[in-house]
């Protein structure tokens, strides 16, 4: 059996249209090769179709499919970008969920190991509880967000706050929306951002935030920022995504630098008009009330994206999410510092984007068919101070918590 990689494509199964193909993928990436290959993240290459005998691909296919990995795959026959998440959830699942850690780091590299594991669980007919989960029967900590989020909304409709007020008032909001327009459907996806410290002033800002993914009835925690970087920024004023809700889809990040050697999946403002933020206008390199005071602006590079293993903040304004681990649908803490690379350099050596291209993976996967919506909601960690379960302390814990993957 042939090793199974992004690009291999069975016998006859190539499209006839490969720049309609890509189009579809690509379409924020105006070069010519974006029209042709696949952008593989792994080693900043290129990659083309790699024709094979046979029909190994869609057999692939067809396991993920029912194992859950793969529920609304339509591209038969073609390792493409969907069919590479699909794996590497698989990947992740038996590493995670499975505790099995023979089959190795979460690649996307069909081999003789990942093989193995899948003729396991086609002899037992397991399938994936990622898959299994659903918004009617929702895990308690789903329910418990969800409840946060109809709370927090419940509460500033009785009392305007005065940013959701300029939101509301601002002539171009991009991809921001008013309070009116939030959205809570459990059919769809949801990512929160929890902001802490925003008001203390620093040069160079840790990944000291929270981020909960929501999505077919359960709960993921990730960590990183939602705030920029000021070594990063580049300028006195560095903008800071104001708090509330925003549209995104996945799509790339970098796209315009390093002549797109740097390209990789990436949540973006839907409409890429962008989103709304507040500038530092004191540059005190924090968010703060003279900050507030000002006008917003509408800013369309505030993607959401990789910091890194953790140990620094990538963001020049962006929301970020440190690769070295996270906490699972049960709870659990799941360390990925042993493949997850601190930098682009790393990548080119093996090592992976670790729970970033988790997170990456389970939005591509499991946004239901037709969708292609992620609602982004940020807010500051006092809101949690409503709820017994949480508050404050919880969110500090929990940072503490995930930072243990970096030792």
């Amino acid at each position: 059996m042939a090793i199974l990689s992004l690009g291999a494509v069975d016998a006859g199964a190539r499209p006839a249209d490969r720049e309609a193909f890509f189009g579809r993928y690509h379409a924020d990436i105006f070069t010519k090769v974006s029209r042709e290959k696949f952008r593989d993240e792994a080693d900043a290459a290129w990659v083309g179709f790699r024709e094979l005998p046979g029909e190994e691909v869609r057999q692939w296919q067809a396991f993920l499919k029912e194992a859950g990995f793969l529920p609304s795959h339509q591209e038969d026959g073609i390792f493409g970008y969907v069919t590479l998440a699909g794996t590497r959830l698989f990947q992740e699942y038996v590493r995670t969920v499975e505790k099995d850690a023979s089959i190795g780091k979460p690649d996307g590299v069909v081999g003789p190991g990942t093989r193995r594991h899948a003729q396991r669980w086609t002899e037992s007919a397991k399938v994936c509880d990622w898959w299994t989960s659903t918004a009617e029967q929702p895990s308690q900590e789903y329910q418990n967000w969800m409840e946060i989020l109809h709370c927090a909304k419940e509460h500033y409709e009785l009392n305007p706050s005065a940013i959701l007020e300029k939101v509301k008032a601002a002539p171009a909001k991009g991809d921001s929306l008013p309070l009116e327009q939030w959205n809570w459907d459990p059919n769809e996806t949801h990512l929160i951002g929890i902001r802490r410290n925003e008001h203390v002033g620093a040069l160079r800002r840790e990944n000291d935030d929270l981020f909960v993914l929501l999505l077919r009835g359960m709960a993921f925690l990730f960590w990183g920022s939602t705030d920029s970087n000021a070594e990063l920024a580049r300028r006195s004023d560095e903008a800071f995504l104001v708090e509330g809700q925003h549209r995104y889809r996945m799509s790339w990040h970098n796209i315009n630098t390093d002549q797109g050697r740097r390209v990789y999946k990436a949540l973006k403002p839907y409409s890429g008009a962008g989103v709304l933020v507040f500038r530092d206008r004191n540059a005190d390199n924090a968010l703060t009330a003279i900050d507030l005071e000002k006008p917003l602006e509408v800013n369309n590079s505030i993607n959401i994206h990789w910091s890194g293993r953790g140990s620094y903040n990538f963001s020049a304004g962006c929301q970020v999410i440190a690769g070295s681990g996270y906490i699972n649908h049960l709870g659990e803490l799941v360390n990925c510092k042993n493949f997850a690379s601190e930098s682009y350099k790393g990548l080119a050596e093996g090592k992976t984007r670790g729970a970033y291209n988790f997170i990456c993976d389970l939005v591509l996967v499991y946004t239901g068919a037709g969708q292609d919506t992620v609602w982004y909601t940020l807010g500051r960690e006092k809101v949690l101070d409503q709820f017994p379960n949480y508050e404050r302390k919880w969110a500090a814990k929990m940072i503490e918590t995930l930072k243990k993957t970096m030792l």
